[in-house]
């Protein structure tokens, strides 16, 4: 496999990456549907006002540092050192997803939206306000099922007695971030284990150039040992 070399290589291999995508949370752009939560962008850079994070994100920032190396040759090449970040954010960002229709059959809970939820199978949900008879649906529960495509639905395991399928005036969906480092230290692992020989350290703080609301964090930083930008001998 060919390493990157640029910070959107970076973006595009993890971002492609089947472990990855299961694990990332959600971008909620104010009046539109989720997106997962891996971005490019420049130092300093804020998401645009509006939009909500919640669970796990990934940070490639646009433009890498430049480490020095000598050839024997007398030539210099300058090594670009790329940064990540992978936070883990705050369910309180994230813009609730209505309900329209719910239903139990068969040991299994089904939800219905009117947009697109970006939730995909293994995330936490919190699932509330769901009104009789539909009131032992919510809580927080582990999604066993999703679709990308109209009808926007989740699933998830649930025992108890049938209830048919029927439009909901009320209940609403949240992801639900992890409750501890697991799934934060799992998601950098697998990183590393994208881009060889990187490093990771936790650090404190929120997110470079975003708001409040980080609850975890983890600084990336890579060299791609086979890119060079080599500058003769003066």
């Amino acid at each position: 496999m060919s390493l990157p070399t640029t910070a959107q290589g970076i973006y595009d291999l993890l971002a492609g990456d089947a472990e990855i995508s299961a694990a990332v949370g959600t971008y909620t752009p104010r009046g539109q549907s989720p997106v997962p939560a891996i971005a490019v962008v420049r130092r300093n850079e804020q998401l645009p006002e509006g939009v909500a994070v919640a669970g796990l994100e990934v940070v490639i920032l646009n433009n890498p540092d430049y480490s020095p190396d000598a050839f024997l040759t007398g030539e210099t090449g300058l090594n670009p050192q790329f940064r990540l970040y992978v936070s883990e954010w705050s369910a309180l960002q994230v813009a609730p997803q209505a309900i329209t229709n719910a239903a139990l059959a068969s040991g299994t809970a089904t939800l219905t939206f009117a947009a697109a939820h970006a939730i995909s199978v293994g995330k936490q949900v919190a699932v509330s306000a769901l009104p009789a008879p539909f009131a032992a649906l919510n809580g927080t529960f582990t999604v066993t099922a999703a679709t990308a495509a109209a009808p926007f639905t989740l699933s998830y395991a649930l025992a108890g007695t049938t209830i048919a399928s029927a439009a909901v005036v009320a209940g609403v969906v949240v992801p639900s971030p992890a409750t501890d480092l697991t799934a934060l230290q799992a998601l950098t692992q697998r990183i590393i284990s994208l881009l060889p020989g990187c490093r990771a350290v936790p650090i404190g703080g929120d997110a470079p150039g975003q708001g409040l609301g980080v609850l975890d964090q983890y600084a990336i930083s890579w060299t791609n040992s086979t890119q060079y930008v080599v500058t003769p001998e003066s």
